[in-house]
């Protein structure tokens, strides 16, 4: 098993652990979490269906920071193949940095969404996605 699965493996025991707790959250906090999940199965698992479900559990999408949403729905459109509308959610999100500075996290964040961008412009150059 390599590193990155071995992290993988780690994250998945993690959020398994905070979902059997899960009761003794808050609505929004049980919302952040399946936010979570639901990344974690789209973009680690690259599991759109069962990212789709997840994400249909959050009782309140609207009340997720508007960046927290938009990470889980673009994850969930690369996980379908759907990377134009995954890098639209990027664009959002960096256009987002670009009108709300968040003192030092501010670049620290955009940077990490520039990198993710073009991990999704990678996916999307690959042969078997070439459809698109």
């Amino acid at each position: 098993m390599s590193a990155a699965e071995s992290d993988s493996e780690m994250a998945a025991g993690s959020l398994e652990r905070c979902l059997a707790a899960s009761s003794l959250l808050t609505n929004d906090q049980r919302d952040q979490l399946i936010a979570e999940v639901t990344y974690f199965a789209a973009w680690h698992r690259r599991d759109a269906a069962k990212a789709e479900i997840w994400f249909a559990r959050i009782s309140n999408p609207e009340g997720l920071h508007l960046v927290e949403r938009l990470r889980v729905q673009a994850a969930i459109d690369a996980a379908g193949a759907r990377f134009s509308e995954a890098l639209e959610r990027c664009d959002q999100a960096l256009q987002y940095f670009h009108e709300n500075p968040s003192g030092s996290r501010g670049p620290e964040a955009e940077t990490g969404w520039l990198d993710w961008r073009q991990r999704i412009q990678e996916l999307q150059a690959e042969p078997a996605n070439s459809v698109n």
